[in-house]
């Protein structure tokens, strides 16, 4: 027989790839890419074929051999799916692979040899000298090889150990500021979006959804050596962006709908449904997605029910199986590197105290790695990063064993908080970008009136909520969070006398306390108190004197509401449970009020449940409950009789959250969406009682003044006059927030990280 031809190694060229077939690699623009063994399998039969058919059966016996009990078909499309995401191709539009029927496959594009330079040849001795005494025969070679092996080996440790550790490692690179400048006529589209930004993998381009003249929310992209982003028509709507492992393709929400496009720009394609109820700037709920390198999209598409794994070529969402608490919700997804395991963040309502949890895929166990933040990302440098009270905080987090070690640090402090969002996005080369806002929130409390003038109430900028006029009107209850003169963030309910204009102090527990309630007799303050490590609802005296007690347990997303006009019962709901809505007695202790067991008022006919702020309230005579409800497709404010049964009245016309009933037994006030913004517009609604009969008029706008929407918790209370509110707004006066038309990009991060916050690696 004769000898065997020599296998052809030169490296192949197509399009921007290069193919090392003798060393199994694959590069994109000289860099390496990561290629499993079966979709590299697939790639190389074809090649081998180019521009000829490659059967499926050709293609299963090439992966798998022969006596191996697989799926063979699922295996070959997963395996050319894989393959169609490392190369940034299409099935609809193919560059690469074309697919034939039922077939199988054909490689399209031209693949080149690349020719490696001539290396210099040496000339053969023209003298046959026949071996001397002294020369190694073939046996002494055999029988010392082993020595020579274990020599070779400790000169090879040798070397790694001088490459580790006698070679100095490369210097630190400096952390570098630069401003992203978004355009003119261009602003991020701010809170309400889910998420805003990313950077593709490789740090080469941004994709960010912004808002534009029109009012309208769009993702618009930029190649960093770019000079301006491009709008992508198409994606009306669009937010929460995040990039394909290779950095082809942008996934995105819109209009109720996952969908993805290519990176430059192209049609969308829908992958599947998704919550986005309330969508484009007027929605708080958007959800988020990562995109794995196994081909799965994983995803919050209804951030009450659970994570789900979406094929990134579009299909049947699962759901996740993995332990859950009641009324969780679930954002901001990140698969880990390999797509073993996936970090989330879970809260109950209250996202700026949630947890960041792992789930393993091959243990199916979910744990907390860290508590207090949301927002976690790991990091090439062996850190987790996450979001607590506007800041960026860093610890060292093992990629094998899942468990974060060391004491958090902050790293950034201009982050963006409950009215910014949160946003920031990172590339496996060091570049960081993200939305800066100022450390502290800059807000005030008004008084106004109908004609829309505004004058001082509590004007030393903080961060206020809930304002709550007491029974007699002669006090306003808030909640205020700033730094304390240690720097250390709190948040405490205050109350204000309104003649001497002078502000008291009545909470000092840790963590957050908001949503005061007055009792009916004016004499306490009921609120809550999360973030701590006894959370729940507590009541506090109005005059400041005695000690904070508490009254129940309760998880982050129930707050306290309303009080009956008889003070003997209190409203109050659960935002992660959907909007549950609950009245517990208000029953006399030795030690002063207390609650007993809640009755349910109202349940959602959602199944799975949509979280929604149902904000109860008592009516003056405590004979009707008023709520919001999407049962309409969109948040409007609804009245029923308490405590029931009996039918509901629909009050608001083109949506409303926030009720608040005027002291004067006629009137309910509410807020309604300026358009697709965040920002509210104060509404009331004349109302009459006939007997067991509800009769709402027809609404009309009290003020054109705008107002904040703070999420869960109101931003506004009526006077018990009924001619003027107490309202949170920005310090200068306004609601809106300043149009942001560039964002923080930091050059070396990663490095900067490591500096600022060292990890023991092994």
């Amino acid at each position: 027989m004769g000898a065997a031809p020599e296998l052809d190694r030169r490296p192949l060229h197509f399009g921007v790839f290069e193919l090392n077939p003798s060393a199994g690699e694959l590069r994109k623009h000289g860099v390496r890419v990561r290629l499993q063994d079966q979709p590299l399998k697939v790639l190389l039969c074809l090649i081998e074929n180019s521009g000829e058919i490659c059967t499926r059966e050709e293609l299963i016996r090439r992966i798998w051999p022969e006596g191996t009990f697989v799926d063979y078909d699922r295996g070959l499309n997963v395996a050319v799916t894989r393959l169609r995401q490392v190369l940034g191709d299409s099935a609809d539009a193919p560059r690469y692979v074309e697919t034939l029927g039922r077939k199988g496959y054909r490689f399209i594009a031209p693949v080149e040899r690349i020719t490696p330079p001539a290396a210099p040849i040496e000339e053969p001795s023209l003298i046959d000298v026949p071996p001397s005494a002294d020369q190694t025969t073939p046996r002494q070679v055999r029988r010392w090889w082993p020595y020579a092996a274990i020599l070779g080996l400790g000169l090879i440790a040798s070397a790694g150990w001088w490459r580790v550790v006698a070679r100095p490692r490369p210097a630190a690179k400096p952390l570098v500021r630069l401003s992203l400048d978004l355009g003119p006529d261009l602003a991020a589209a701010g809170l309400g979006t889910g998420s805003l930004l990313a950077l593709s993998p490789d740090g080469s381009r941004l994709a960010v959804s912004v808002g534009g003249a029109d009012g309208k929310v769009r993702l618009a992209t930029r190649r960093l050596d770019q000079s301006q982003l491009t709008v992508l028509p198409g994606t009306e709507g669009g937010a929460s962006p995040f990039f394909s492992p290779d950095g082809q393709w942008i996934a995105f929400f819109a209009n109720g709908k996952l969908q993805k496009m290519p990176a430059d720009g192209g049609t969308p394609v829908t992958l599947c449904e998704a919550d986005t109820h309330a969508a484009g700037r007027a929605s708080m709920y958007y959800p988020a997605g990562s995109w794995g390198d196994d081909g799965n999209i994983i995803t919050a598409l209804n951030v009450a029910v659970g994570l789900w794994r979406v094929p990134s070529t579009g299909g049947t969402p699962e759901l996740l199986k993995f332990k859950q608490e009641p009324g969780e919700i679930y954002r901001w997804p990140q698969v880990l590197p390999g797509s073993g395991a996936i970090l989330f963040t879970a809260a109950r309502g209250d996202y700026e105290n949630g947890t960041i949890d792992v789930f393993s895929f091959k243990t199916g166990e979910r744990k907390t790695v860290q508590r207090g933040g949301i927002v976690g990302r790991y990091l090439p440098t062996g850190h987790l990063v996450y979001l607590h009270q506007n800041a960026l905080l860093a610890v060292g987090f093992d990629l094998e064993t899942l468990k974060a070690h060391g004491t958090p640090q902050p790293v950034l402090e201009d982050m963006g908080g409950r009215l910014a969002g949160w946003n920031y996005g990172f590339a496996q080369n060091g570049s960081f970008v993200y939305e800066n806002q100022p450390n502290d929130p800059q807000l005030s409390i008004f008084w106004l009136d109908r004609a829309g003038k505004l004058s001082p109430l509590q004007s030393a900028p903080a961060s206020y909520s809930t304002p709550r006029f007491s029974p007699d009107g002669k006090r306003l209850a808030f909640s205020m969070s700033g730094r304390s003169s240690q720097g250390i963030w709190v948040q405490d309910i205050w109350v204000q006398d309104l003649d001497s204009g002078r502000a008291s102090r009545l909470t000092s527990l840790s963590g957050v306390n908001d949503s005061p309630v007055w009792t009916a007799d004016g004499q306490n303050l009921i609120f809550r108190s999360v973030d701590q490590p006894n959370p729940g609802i507590y009541i506090v005296r109005a005059d400041g004197g005695g000690e904070v007690r508490h009254l129940a347990d309760l998880t982050a997303g129930v707050f306290p509401s309303s009080m009956s006009h008889d003070g003997k019962r209190l409203a109050i709901w659960d935002f992660a449970g959907g909007g549950l809505v609950w009245t517990t007695p208000v029953e006399s202790g030795p030690e002063g009020p207390r609650l007993g067991n809640a009755d349910l008022f109202y349940r959602p006919s959602f199944n799975p449940p949509i979280s929604t702020r149902t904000s109860p309230a008592f009516s003056p005579d405590g004979r009707w409950i008023a709520y919001c409800a999407l049962e309409s497709g969109q948040i409007e404010v609804y009245v029923r009789p308490f405590p029931g049964p009996g039918p509901k009245w629909r009050v608001s016309k083109a949506g409303g959250r926030h009720p608040v009933w005027s002291r004067n037994g006629h009137e309910i006030f509410f807020l309604t969406r300026n358009g697709g913004s965040l920002l509210g517009r104060v509404m009331v609604a004349n109302y009459q009682v006939t007997g067991d009969t509800f009769v709402p008029g027809e609404p009309s706008v009290w003020s054109d003044k705008l107002l904040l929407d703070l999420g869960e918790l109101y931003a506004y209370d009526v006077a018990p006059d009924g001619k003027r509110l107490a309202v949170v707004m920005h310090a200068d006066g306004e609601a809106e927030e300043k149009p942001v038309h560039s964002l923080a990009f930091l050059v070396n991060f990663f490095d900067e990280l490591r500096r600022r916050v060292p990890v023991e690696r092994n």
